[in-house]
């Protein structure tokens, strides 16, 4: 019986110096940028997915150990064309729109595991993250004739899947999936229910009926974490004069055994 009470008091002890440990260094926020590419689902070339280069940075505030707000800046270039499709109704329309956007979002981001930069064993964690975004029109925007009003204020609702490597001090690598649900179908300016068609030709069509358009995109990137360390101050020796220390060496005992009775021990 007492072997066990040694067991499960060395293993609250080291539980507790652990959870101490950890204390004393916290992750506040982060910075960072990534790189990738992005699509689009829609009504234009609905069997192929053309992808396109997109680039971003974002600034994130860390709530708790597990729970952070991010904001978010993207910019995503989009673009399809018909006469790549496999079928034949498509490649009888032969549409195409290039397209590219700056979209800002604030987006939750939640971890599955405790990550503290610079700490073995809570280097890595995937993580979550949902919230709201606004795309905005940028230089871009191009089709082959067919004519149909586009909305340049497009919002969106992101949903953010990633994962984070803690790769050097407080540098991590992280790897993202997005997939954005927008409030329009004009992102291809080719909404559905509408018959359009391609100036000088009689032929007039119509979208997929498939809803909304739909974004994702597939990032990598890196960040830098701003941490703040709690605990006592590190002690500081105070610097003494030397007429203020007192000489502890020992005394030089004399040699004749006439002085021996008066020498100091």
């Amino acid at each position: 019986m007492r072997c066990i009470y040694i067991l499960l008091f060395s293993l609250l002890w080291s539980v507790s110096a652990t959870a101490q440990h950890l204390q004393l260094i916290n992750d506040k926020g982060e910075v960072g940028a990534f790189m990738g590419y992005g699509s689009y689902n829609g009504d234009i070339a609905s069997d192929v997915q053309y992808i396109k280069m997109n680039y971003g940075a974002f600034y994130k505030k860390q709530l708790n150990a597990y729970i952070g707000l991010r904001v978010n800046y993207e910019k995503l270039n989009l673009g399809a064309s018909d006469v790549s499709a496999q079928n034949a109704y498509d490649l009888a329309r032969g549409f195409i729109f290039e397209r590219d956007f700056h979209e800002v979002s604030i987006l939750s981001e939640l971890y599955f595991n405790r990550f503290i930069t610079n700490r073995k064993n809570f280097r890595f964690s995937p993580y979550l993250g949902f919230g709201v975004g606004y795309l905005i029109n940028g230089n871009i925007d191009r089709t082959n004739g067919y004519a149909n009003p586009a909305k340049n204020r497009i919002a969106t609702m992101p949903i953010n899947l990633g994962f984070k490597w803690n790769v050097y001090k407080q540098i991590s690598l992280l790897g993202e999936f997005k997939y954005r649900f927008t409030t329009s179908d004009y992102v291809d300016h080719f909404p559905d229910g509408v018959l359009l068609s391609i100036p000088g030709s009689s032929n007039q069509f119509q979208g997929s009926k498939s809803g909304k358009d739909e974004l994702l995109s597939a990032s990598f990137g890196l960040s830098y974490n701003f941490r703040k360390i709690y605990g006592p101050e590190q002690f500081k020796p105070s610097k003494k004069k030397k007429v203020d220390i007192e000489d502890h060496s020992p005394k030089k005992r004399s040699k004749w055994l006439f002085f021996l009775p008066f020498n100091r021990k």
